[in-house]
């Protein structure tokens, strides 16, 4: 009859850093397994023996993952750091998902791992599953959710080292390279919410994570980099405001089909006082749009909300467009489009001769888009 493993020593201690370090729900993994060093287990009493026991995990070398769920995500990336001499830290892709910026289905944040480390501390972290960087001097480090990490605007400009098509830039299809600037710039608009908008709702604190300025102070700065042409394309394409992944890409195709540029999630005031914040606004047009995501659908109570939002707001003679995931195809954004435009003429406004759909992208949405 085989035994049981040892139970592991009752408590082991999170280092310093770690301590009272508060996590963003978004972050949390249910029922996660955590995850300690080697190092500090050993410390705290267990026996080489017990560390190679069937019920602990290898995430990677000279870390443990107690517990049968899977692995806690942040508690990987805090035991790696501590892990890597050298000061190491967490940069590119996982710094993205640790500030929890919108990412192109493309970019897999926590596969491999991207850590980092000074360029004076000599060497690269190389611990299994994680993609090796050096850190620039004069890259700013902050710790979140226990987790050093590059500063937002740094991470943004990461992304677009990762992001920029490889090879001669007169060689990359046009599609290609429209694609990582619209990714980049719904990117940027991630950490350009509003401090009164669902966001900050979900997420009290933490919007917006920094501002244009930011932004373009560090794009100054590395003008030697990879993707710096995707950035300085970027930064003028960027707004505040946005709500989603979805509303960013859906503005800039309107913008790229020749519509008049709309605010995101502006206050509507309505009659009696009461006011909206629709995704997409035309004010001097007095039309909105409304895109609806699956949980609008499935989502009881959203759905009874998103019904008295549109009568709400067409009680106050606005025009509300509520479109859905079709507006990703061709044919779909072809007919929201002459909707729009119908809607626009009729409230007066001046539009191009024509408006259609973004051939060049084809319409086509990105998985991580809700």
């Amino acid at each position: 009859m085989t035994r049981p493993p040892r139970r592991l020593p009752p408590a082991v201690s999170p280092p310093p850093d770690h301590e009272d370090a508060p996590v963003p729900r978004r972050l949390l993994t249910s029922g996660a397994a955590p995850v300690s060093t080697v190092r500090a287990l050993r410390a705290a009493g267990a026996t080489a023996q017990r560390l190679r026991a069937s019920d602990l995990a290898a995430p990677a070398w000279g870390l443990r993952a107690i517990g049968p769920g899977p692995v806690d995500r942040i508690g990987h990336l805090r035991a790696l750091t501590d892990l890597t001499p050298g000061d190491a830290v967490v940069t590119h892709a996982t710094a993205a998902w640790v500030w929890g910026i919108w990412l192109p289905s493309a970019l897999d944040p926590l596969s491999p791992l991207h850590l980092s480390k000074r360029i004076d501390a000599g060497g690269r972290p190389r611990p299994r599953g994680v993609r090796p960087h050096t850190l620039p001097p004069a890259a700013p480090v902050t710790r979140l959710a226990g987790v050093p990490v590059t500063s937002a605007a740094w991470t943004w400009t990461d992304l677009a080292t990762q992001l920029v098509p490889w090879g001669d830039p007169r060689s990359v299809p046009p599609l290609v390279e429209e694609r990582a600037l619209e990714d980049l710039v719904v990117a940027g608009e991630s950490l350009l919410q509003s401090a009164h908008g669902a966001a900050a709702r979900e997420e009290p604190g933490e919007h917006p994570r920094c501002t244009r300025a930011e932004l373009a102070a560090v794009v100054g700065k590395r003008r030697n980099v990879r993707g710096v042409r995707l950035m300085r394309a970027a930064l003028p394409l960027l707004r505040d405001g946005s709500g989603s992944p979805a509303e960013s890409r859906l503005r800039l195709r309107l913008v790229g089909a020749g519509f008049p540029e709309p605010r995101m999630n502006v206050r509507v005031t309505l009659r009696g006082g009461s006011w909206i914040m629709p995704d997409l606004v035309w004010e001097e047009s007095r039309v909105c749009l409304e895109y609806e995501g699956d949980h609008h659908r499935t989502d009881v109570a959203q759905f009874r909300e998103d019904i008295s939002r549109v009568r709400r707001l067409e009680a106050s003679d606005w025009t509300c467009l509520r479109v859905a995931g079709d507006v990703w195809t061709p044919s779909g954004f072809e007919r929201m489009a002459a909707d729009l435009r119908a809607a626009l003429l009729r409230r007066g406004a001046v539009l191009s001769a024509q408006t259609n759909c973004h051939e060049s992208l084809e319409c086509g949405p990105d998985a991580n888009d809700s």
